[in-house]
């Protein structure tokens, strides 16, 4: 009996079992992946806040400027619009968007969203704001999506006024 304590003694001066290793590294495989998750997703919901407040400033900041337009060459003042795609939205002046404008201010989705738009009268995903009044012939609904989600994950209402609802 006295040797087998002996030799117990001796593998236990060696170091850990392979038992004691497999699972402390299982242990901290589970550890950092939990870590990995919690910081994935407060990445994924602080780009979300940004994307939805930068839409709200960008539909906020056209209006303003219409309402504020000054009188061109031709006495007529210009209208501020904002075009929603799906992989990003422009404000741009003027009620028609001509891509790659050098006044365009052009606004990319973040990877991992998109955005998806119904506008009417004009299913064009655009929202001009009139010159002065400021006011929006076309009402819009603008959702942004995450990829991988079928239900929106954020929703703006657009209206005649503005925004008139952000969810």
């Amino acid at each position: 009996m006295n040797s087998f304590l002996i030799f117990m003694k001796k593998i236990n001066d060696r170091g850990y079992s392979l038992v004691e290793i497999v699972i402390t590294i299982a242990l901290g495989a589970v550890l950092i992946s939990a870590i990995s998750l919690s910081l994935f997703t407060f990445r994924n919901n602080v780009e979300y806040d940004i994307l939805f407040n930068e839409i709200i400033e960008s539909i906020n900041n056209s209006k303003s400027l219409a309402v504020v337009s000054k009188l061109d060459s031709t006495d007529n003042r210009s209208s501020f619009s904002v075009k929603f795609m799906e992989n990003k939205f422009v404000e741009f002046e003027g009620d028609i968007y001509l891509e790659g404008n050098e006044s365009n201010v052009e606004h990319y989705i973040p990877i991992g969203f998109r955005l998806g738009s119904v506008c009417s009268p004009n299913d064009d995903g655009t929202v001009t704001f009139s010159p002065v009044s400021g006011e929006s012939v076309q009402s819009c609904i603008v959702s942004i999506y995450k990829l991988e989600d079928a239900m929106p994950a954020g929703t703006l209402l657009i209206d005649r006024y503005g925004l008139e609802q952000a969810y």
